[in-house]
């Protein structure tokens, strides 16, 4: 091969590696232009979910510090309801959907005589068995299941009557339940002693003057109480009423009555 033949053909290889170099130093700058433009836009990616977690970062800070501001303001008002309801004098309990005890002021476990079981948790069934067993409560004629049997009874209906109890130291308590609509239940217990023995007193006075060898002699007639007419048998209960322990009541009745023109007016 001649000189001239040679030198041709290392010509055309070295155009053709260089065309080659061309091609793949393009190739080399289009690639180096695609990862520029993907790192261009991961890096705007990356600063826009730092913002973004910089934007819940603080809505979750906010959310946190509003939390703990509402509880703060839930931990007051529960302590203002609570001290309220230690307050009352009467008894106050709260019992969840499946009869066991929530709260209960002092009132109410006063009760109790500081029995150790009586307290958040306990279910009302043994509450009732604890009354009897400790003898907290009179059962009157009735057994002791008996009694628990007709209080369950009541406790589990829809909307419990209230009932009144009598205790051992001839207290009277007044059971007041209602049921809320999620099935909690709110308990008032409250005391009706003073009560109950002054309409016992005015059964006994009213039994009293109901006698005719207790009426007034001066207004009496006659000496046989049968010859009396009824007219004037209410005259001496009125005035009689006037005359005992129920004056101011009964004295307020009779004032209407004869304003009314029922009674005339009453023997001064």
């Amino acid at each position: 091969m001649s000189i001239a033949n040679k030198l041709a053909e290392e010509r055309r290889a070295r155009l053709a590696a260089e065309r080659l170099l061309e091609l793949k130093q393009a190739e080399l700058f289009a690639a180096n232009r695609k990862l520029g433009r993907r790192a261009k836009a991961l890096s705007d990616e990356i600063v826009e979910t730092r913002a973004e977690i910089t934007t819940v970062r603080d809505e979750n800070q906010r959310v946190k510090s509003d939390l703990t501001v509402a509880h703060q303001k839930i931990e007051l008002v529960e302590q203002r309801l609570w001290h309220s309801i230690e307050t009352i004098h009467d008894g106050f309990a709260m019992f969840d959907i499946d009869n066991g005890m929530v709260m209960a002021n002092r009132a109410y476990l006063s009760v109790f005589d500081g029995l150790e079981e009586i307290g958040p948790g306990v279910s009302y069934a043994r509450i009732l068995q604890l009354l009897t067993e400790e003898g907290i409560v009179n059962v009157g004629q009735h057994t002791a299941a008996e009694w628990r049997a007709t209080m369950m009874q009541r406790w589990q209906s829809r909307d419990p009557s209230p009932v009144v109890i009598r205790l051992w130291n001839d207290e009277y308590i007044r059971l007041i339940d209602r049921r809320g609509h999620g099935g909690d239940v709110v308990s008032l217990a409250l005391n009706i002693t003073d009560t109950v023995k002054y309409e016992k007193a005015i059964k006994v006075k009213c039994v009293k003057i109901k006698k005719p060898a207790l009426w007034p002699v001066f207004i009496i007639p006659s000496s046989n109480p049968k010859r009396i007419s009824p007219m004037r048998k209410s005259y001496c209960l009125r005035d009689c009423c006037l005359r005992t322990v129920l004056q101011t009541l009964a004295k307020a009745l009779f004032d209407d009555l004869s304003d009314l023109r029922v009674f005339p007016p009453p023997i001064r």
